[in-house]
């Protein structure tokens, strides 16, 4: 198969994503040879190094793929020591993580060209591991470390072009502003050109909080398909995926799980060519990938053809535990970190890591994957995880100013206080233009109490589309209403700016 381009966006947010894990991949190894971590420090280091590796394999950055393959043998001889290694040892580590950063930095293909002695480092490592693996009476002392680069340092000249969620909402904290600024115009034509900054500013926040998964799903399907060239299998793979978007922080969550499902599919699932023809099943497999937005969830579905998974051995895998497991619970078995159906470990799988990386990415912003499989027949994967609604219920009431709306969230309670005393002026608070107050309401949550001046017309609830998400500090943001744009007010800064 020849080498495809992949777009320059995906490169860089893969490298961008890569750096990311390289942090936390250092964190978790430092905390682990000060021994002072607990089992989820080291499951989650061993789920960003196998993802890592996949990633870069994917992505074409084949040198850092297999650094990553040496650290996870690097990682299993050390944990065998509990993590009691020596200084040499631990100097390898930090030299890796090192190697990988520079790696990253340079391209796929430049390390010889930059004088890296990728195959002599690689010798190394090999070396530390055996030495390392040999019994020993008594585990090493820990070392006692120096500071390694820090988090911040591995994107040191990256050039990795990114904006994460912070950014995001900064930039709405902006545009927000500036909608502000188009509503304290008093010139009409100084008004509806403000006005036009401000939507052109939504529009590209709008962009950023949601992007097409197509692109990310494609480019795992085609390294799959290389995969299964690889392994000689015969492999056809399909993609249907519409007009699916996910928020942007949900991204690394779909690429990861499709990363590693599709990797299993191939490497475990498919049969080679000869025991499909045996089985009276067609010759090339089948892996088909479907993508859809269902009840505010994107929800991803992989499923092969395959020889389904081995519950047998899965089953003598377990029997140590001296319990019986059903059918249910043998598929879970799947998901539990360290345990694989495989003898060997190999460069594609057999760690017993992948489909934990997958369960835990979901977890973590409170998703969730099922596995259903049927022997000789294949297996499916679904990955379902919420979706941020745009959608949000509010209660609405006009400004001192006619053409003002303002809107706060449904669950404050807002009832007219006419004998009240104004303790948040609104409009001297946005600096807005303002009017007489026409009646006084009252604001209440969680026992507090906020007296603001309102418009004549009565409080009313319905829902708004959020235009820009502000970070969570900032006093208001911009949703749009079927009465028209509202200033969306947050609670806390509210008590905040109280008078």
């Amino acid at each position: 198969m020849g080498a495809i381009e992949l777009p320059a966006s995906l490169v860089e947010r893969f490298r961008s994503s890569a750096f990311d894990r390289l942090a936390r991949i250092e964190t978790a190894w430092s905390t682990l040879a000060r021994d002072s971590a607990s089992d989820d420090t080291e499951a989650d280091m061993k789920r960003e190094l196998h993802t890592l590796k996949g990633e870069a394999r994917v992505m074409g950055f084949a040198s850092v793929a297999l650094i990553c393959e040496k650290f996870e043998d690097l990682v299993a001889a050390a944990q065998a020591r509990r993590y009691r290694v020596g200084e040499d040892v631990d100097i390898v580590a930090t030299m890796a993580l090192q190697f990988t950063g520079m790696l990253l930095r340079s391209g796929t293909s430049r390390a010889h060209r930059r004088g890296i002695d990728l195959d002599g480092f690689i010798a190394q490592l090999d070396e530390v591991v055996r030495e390392l693996s040999r019994p020993s009476a008594e585990p090493e002392e820990p070392a006692m470390r120096g500071s390694l680069p820090s988090s911040q340092s591995w994107n040191d000249d990256s050039q990795v072009t990114r904006i994460p969620g912070t950014a995001r909402h900064r930039l709405a904290s902006v545009a927000t502003a500036t909608y502000l600024e188009s509503r304290r115009a008093t010139d009409p034509a100084t008004r509806a050109r403000i006005h036009g900054l401000w939507l052109g500013i939504a529009r590209e926040v709008a962009a950023l909080e949601s992007v097409p998964i197509e692109a990310t799903l494609q480019q795992h399907v085609t390294a799959s398909l290389g995969l299964a060239s690889e392994l000689g299998k015969e492999i056809d793979v399909s993609v249907d995926a519409g007009d699916t978007r996910v928020g942007a922080e949900l991204l690394d969550v779909i690429s990861t799980a499709v990363l590693h499902t599709l990797r299993n599919a191939v490497d475990h699932g498919i049969e080679s060519a000869e025991a499909r023809v045996a089985q009276q099943k067609k010759r090339r497999g089948s892996i088909r990938v479907l993508a859809r937005q269902e009840n505010g969830r994107a929800v991803l579905t992989i499923s092969d053809d395959g020889a389904g998974i081995d519950l047998d051995a899965l089953r003598l895998r377990a029997a140590a535990s001296g319990t019986d497991h059903s059918h249910e619970e043998l598929v879970n078995l799947v998901f539990v970190a360290g345990l694989s159906t495989r003898d060997d470990k190999g460069p594609v799988s057999g760690r017993g890591v992948g489909m934990d990386a997958v369960r835990s990415a979901a977890e973590k912003v409170g998703g969730e994957v099922t596995l259903t499989t049927t022997k000789g027949r294949g297996t499916t994967v679904t990955v379902a995880v919420p979706q941020a609604s745009h959608k949000v219920a509010l209660t609405f009431f006009p400004g001192t100013a006619p053409d003002i709306l303002f809107a706060v969230d449904d669950s404050m309670t807002v009832t007219a206080a006419p004998l009240a005393k104004v303790s948040a002026d609104l409009a001297r608070l946005l600096s807005l233009p303002g009017g007489p107050a026409m009646q006084v309401l009252a604001l209440e949550s969680a026992g507090r109490r906020i007296f603001i001046a309102a418009g004549a017309v009565s409080p009313s609830k319905g829902h708004a589309s959020r235009r820009c998400r502000t970070e969570q500090g900032d006093l208001s943001e911009i949703v749009t209403t079927p009465l028209g744009e509202a200033i969306l007010l947050r609670w806390d800064a509210l008590l905040a700016h109280a008078l």
